[in-house]
């Protein structure tokens, strides 16, 4: 999976979460469910990238296994 398929994912179950029969489109269902998504996929990207930074300086430092 791409990193950035959790944020896309939110999005899309966000909006077919505020779609409403009877009252259209809820904004007070779907933002929720987009936020957690969006956090959540902005923390594992910054987790990902922290990784990255310290593998990269322990094989600078140590050499690649």
């Amino acid at each position: 999976m791409d990193r950035l398929d959790c944020i896309i994912l939110s999005i899309i179950a966000g909006i077919l979460v505020g779609q409403n029969e009877f009252n259209g489109f809820q904004w007070s269902l779907a933002l929720p469910v987009m936020m957690n998504g969006i956090i959540a996929g902005l923390l594992l990207l910054g987790v990902a990238e922290i990784i990255r930074l310290v593998q990269d300086i322990k094989n600078e430092t140590v050499g690649p296994d």
